[in-house]
């Protein structure tokens, strides 16, 4: 799967998480509001990225891998604080953390070519 459409899904799973999140009590709508922010994010720069000029594709692909720390970041804190379940962030986190790694590597390719 080319990474157009796993940010894409990645951003899917997100919605959908923060869904889930708004309904509930507390401090979960909050903390989802900045993870749907960050997940939705990067998939739009991936997007934005392609087709544009080289300036341009680095910006957005480096935007892209911010997201996807930020992603990882808003979902650890979710589950450290006990705010929503593991089994449902184990996968989304590694999604995460991967997409950064990805999109890092693309970055720093595309500087080098």
């Amino acid at each position: 799967m080319d990474i157009k459409h796993r940010s894409f899904d990645f951003s899917l799973d997100i919605v959908q998480l923060c869904q889930g999140l708004q309904e509930q009590p507390g401090l979960r709508p909050t903390l989802a509001l900045s993870l749907l922010r960050a997940g939705t994010a990067l998939a739009l720069q991936v997007e934005e990225a392609h087709g544009s000029q080289k300036s341009d594709f680095i910006a957005h692909m480096q935007a892209a891998a911010t997201a996807a720390r930020e992603s990882h970041y808003w979902l650890h804190l979710l589950l450290a604080a006990n705010l929503a379940a593991g089994d449902e962030l184990d996968a989304l986190l590694d999604e995460a953390q991967q997409l950064a790694a990805i999109l890092s590597s693309i970055v720093k390719t595309a500087r080098q070519g």
